[in-house]
């Protein structure tokens, strides 16, 4: 092979892995949940990385708080439309079933956006208790 065969190659396959990592900002919500932003923190998301390491973005940017119980993830999404900053004046609430999944599908399992009183009101049919946002982004409220 030609050595500039071999480096149009090694050029593609450092290319090919930086596409698969998580950008910026990585951090574990619970087994294969996590935040992911790529440049800033305003791109904030939430993916699930399955076991082959592919990683599917779940709730879009901009995340800017997360509560967690044995049962359930809670992200609060302010919406953000590229290349618009984030719609502080919107709160959207996202419900994540950790135990009783409904399908193998993870996209399907999501319940949301939901408004305050939506989310007030499934929270209580859920039976949602002792959620906790532990992790919140103050920049981003």
């Amino acid at each position: 092979m030609s050595n500039s065969r071999t480096l149009i190659c090694l050029g593609f396959l450092i290319l090919t892995m930086q596409g698969c990592q998580i950008g910026a900002y990585k951090q574990k919500i619970y087994d294969k949940y996590y935040l992911s932003a790529l440049d800033s923190k305003e791109d904030m998301e939430v993916v699930y990385i399955d076991k082959q390491g592919y990683m599917l973005s779940i709730i879009e940017a901009s995340v800017f708080s997360i509560g967690k119980n044995d049962e359930f993830i809670v992200a609060k999404q302010h919406p953000k439309e590229f290349p618009n900053k984030a719609n502080k004046n919107i709160v959207n609430y996202f419900i994540i079933p950790i135990k009783n999944q409904k399908s193998k599908n993870i996209e399907k399992n999501i319940i949301g956006p939901l408004t305050d009183i939506q989310f007030d009101s499934i929270k209580k049919q859920l039976k949602i208790n002792n959620i906790i946002f532990d992790i919140t982004f103050n920049e981003l409220k």
